[in-house]
């Protein structure tokens, strides 16, 4: 829950969707799970950035949301703040045979845009539900590769709400 009074004014100064006692299981996959005291879809790097200043300011728990396939949330929801990547961080690009994808950015469709393009290399990853972000954090792959293998660069938010951008030698 946000503790200090204060911040919900700022909350909405940052993003004014904020969804109170959102159902999670609007959110996952598999259709369960109870309400998020507070739920936001940020849309760019300036909300992410000021909304993390926020939640590290007033010591407000959080959880950042992917797609919501690899998650079950219990009854009594999710304390705190859920965040949903909405916006420009869904978006794929590609430029000289490489592609670009925000975190929000679901795995089938950077899948598909890699074939349109005739980029090969992530053929593992048909089928595998999810976003990019949800894939990196969690090496998503199959017996063919892993997401690991294919990545170069990751872009992070840190909770001070600097960005980093971290090779693939510096997070495997």
């Amino acid at each position: 829950m946000i503790q200090s009074p204060e911040a919900m004014p700022q909350l909405l100064e940052i993003t004014p969707q904020v969804l109170t006692q959102e159902p999670m299981s609007k959110h996952t996959t598999f259709g369960v799970g109870g309400p998020a005291d507070f739920f936001v879809t940020v849309q760019n790097r300036d909300e992410l950035m000021r909304l993390l200043c926020l939640i590290q300011q007033n010591n407000i728990p959080f959880f950042i949301l992917g797609g919501g396939t690899n998650l079950v949330v219990r009854d009594g929801g999710i304390r705190g703040l859920v965040i949903k990547l909405g916006g420009e961080f869904t978006s794929i690009r590609v430029d000289n045979n490489i592609i670009h994808a925000g975190a929000g950015a679901l795995l089938s469709k950077v899948v598909n845009i890699a074939a349109e393009n005739g980029l090969s290399g992530l053929e593992f990853a048909a089928g595998i539900p999810g976003t990019i972000g949800g894939a990196v954090v969690g090496n998503a792959g199959t017996g063919i590769g892993c997401i690991g293998d294919r990545v170069n660069q990751v872009g992070v938010f840190l909770i001070d709400g600097s960005f980093e951008i971290l090779s693939r030698e510096s997070y495997n």
